[in-house]
């Protein structure tokens, strides 16, 4: 299967295959696929077993195409030695972990063995901050034996003999000099640390040993409460599961708790399998579990990890929770980062209806910065139900928040909210630019009329106001509006020839957007003679027309 190769210090310099995206892709997404079921799974679960004997499969395969898979991290994406990307799903997945534990070179030799591979997926689901404090990925690596993975570019013998040396010389490294073994059965817990000789005069006072006994614990009890039906037995399990999960936290440990609340979730919201009363227990458990705030950041760093299993999960457990757990939402918002903003708020959009409460309760909040958030999420959300309150907002001395409020209600897009907005526009005149960018977002034909008159000359509205009334027309795209875009185009003043001009540019353009029959006659009239400028302008959006009509 795969040509034997020296494993021992003394490795020959190494000459990479050719590395194709194509050869590397399935790799990668057994890899991401593997390291999903690991942070949700325990492992001891069927579940996780296929998956990782599925990944193990793959890479055995795939290995012997190359002699080295080698890979770089160049501004977010896995770069081959070609400096093509390696592309396919989930492989951001794999990227984004490794960008988080600062590797910037992922080196794999072909002789890698499948507890290595299941070391890599370990140290992977591992929390950053943990490894980090510990040394990192190579360190947590080489603390497990794994001689076949680097994030050096050192040679592949000397990283062995750095290996050898952490784990010390007396001890005998499985399979040394021969082949690696994919064909053995995968760990059913966390491969042991060997990063120190364990003293043979009182091995169980090792802190690795202690953690791995409590983790291996915890395991087999969700284990049991898995099968547990019968109330009293499933609580009896439960107080045991919380013990353990509430030492761990006081150690600072919440990702291997982190289990016990993934388990919790997904017994309090199976309606289909478990009774009224174990779902109600399971619930309380869940919210106790979350009083720690570690654990809590933890399941909200889950959530906002992006697509795949891990948000997924997190995300439904923060729904089980409801709205208990969305003033820390928010506050988490307000600290964060604009790519966790918008991650934050994609989840609760999709916390909905327990979400919206406390959002609209944050519309009366003290601080400016609380109240202007809660109108932006509330557009977001697009809920009916805030186009009363946001309608309120419009009328506060704080111009941002009637920005951000007259957004919200373009998003949700009501009746009541357009004809709200349209009475802005009448009422609020420094709002005008605003109210009639968010007409157009409606999409509503009752915004024409209004906007149509901003196009009125005897109105005396500014040209940037009426240059966004046009634009706005131009993306309701309703035949209606022709009428009013005709007159524009119709000015000539000789004393406003350049506004003028560019107000009938933006015309023609809208025109085009609108379309249709009657849309192309009217740009004909203009795209001979006149204004060059504007004679462009119509038989460009001519073409454009042309072009979209064509199948």
């Amino acid at each position: 299967m795969r040509t034997a190769g020296p494993t021992a210090p003394g490795f020959s310099s190494m000459t990479e295959a050719c590395l194709e995206p194509e050869t590397v892709s399935p790799l990668l997404l057994e890899l991401a696929r593997a390291l999903r079921a690991r942070q949700f799974y325990p492992p001891t679960h069927p579940a996780l077993r296929d998956t990782l004997e599925r990944a193990t499969a793959v890479w055995r395969d795939g290995l012997d195409q190359v002699q080295e898979l080698h890979l770089e991290l160049r501004n977010g994406v896995l770069v081959l030695p070609s400096g093509a990307p390696a592309r396919g799903p989930a492989i951001d997945e794999i990227a984004k972990a490794l960008r988080l534990r600062r590797v910037r070179t992922l080196r794999i030799h072909r002789e890698l063995e499948a507890r290595e591979l299941l070391a890599l997926i370990d140290a992977l689901a591992e929390s950053v901050d943990v490894q980090e404090a510990s040394g990192g990925l190579e360190q947590a690596l080489s603390r497990a034996g794994v001689r076949h993975i680097t994030t050096s570019k050192i040679e592949f013998g000397e990283h062995f003999a750095r290996v050898r040396t952490a784990a010390g010389e007396g001890q005998k490294e499985q399979g040394e000099g021969g082949e690696g073994d994919f064909s053995q059965e995968p760990p059913a817990q966390e491969p042991p640390s060997v990063s120190d000789p364990e003293p043979p005069e009182a091995p169980s006072t090792s802190p690795e040993k202690l953690r791995s006994e409590s983790i291996s614990d915890l395991i087999k009890l969700l284990a049991e409460l898995e099968k547990c039906d019968e109330l009293s037995q499933y609580q009896a399990l439960a107080n045991r599961i919380e013990e353990r999960v509430a030492a761990m936290t006081q150690a600072k440990n919440v990702v291997d708790g982190y289990r016990a609340v993934l388990v919790c979730c997904r017994h309090a919201s199976d309606a289909g399998g478990r009774s009224a009363a174990i779902r109600a227990d399971a619930e309380e458990r869940l919210h106790r579990l979350i009083e720690n705030q570690g654990m809590l950041d933890l399941v909200i760093d889950h959530a906002c990890s992006g697509a795949g299993l891990s948000s997924v999960q997190a995300t439904q457990t923060l729904i089980c929770l409801g709205s208990s757990v969305v003033p820390y939402l928010l506050k988490r918002h307000e600290r964060a980062s604009a790519v966790l903003q918008s991650q934050l708020t994609a989840v609760l959009i999709a916390m909905g209806e327990a979400a919206f409460p406390v959002i609209l309760e944050q519309l009366e909040a003290s601080s400016p910065d609380s109240v202007r958030l809660a109108a932006r999420l509330l557009g977001r959300m697009q809920h009916p139900g805030a186009a009363d309150f946001l309608l309120k907002k419009l009328l506060e001395p704080d111009e941002e928040l009637q920005r951000e409020a007259a957004r919200a209600l373009a998003r949700i897009g009501t009746d009541r909210a357009v004809q709200g907005l349209l009475r802005a526009s009448r009422k609020l005149p420094e709002l005008t630019s605003v109210v009639t960018t968010c007409l157009g977002e409606t999409r509503s034909e009752a915004a024409v009329p209004v906007l149509a008159q901003i196009l009125d000359p005897s109105q005396k509205y500014p040209e940037h106001e009426q240059r966004e009334a046009i634009r706005s027309l131009g993306r309701i795209r309703n035949p209606n509006a022709l009428g009013a875009l005709k007159q524009v185009m119709e000015r000539r003043s000789f004393f406003r020839r350049k506004r003028n001009r560019m107000l009938r540019i933006a015309a023609a353009r809208a025109i085009g957007r609108i379309g249709g029959k009657a849309a192309s006659a009217l740009l004909a009239t203009y795209a001979e003679g006149g204004d060059p400028a504007v004679r462009r302008a119509c038989r460009e959006s001519i073409e454009r027309m042309a072009r979209a009509e064509t199948p």
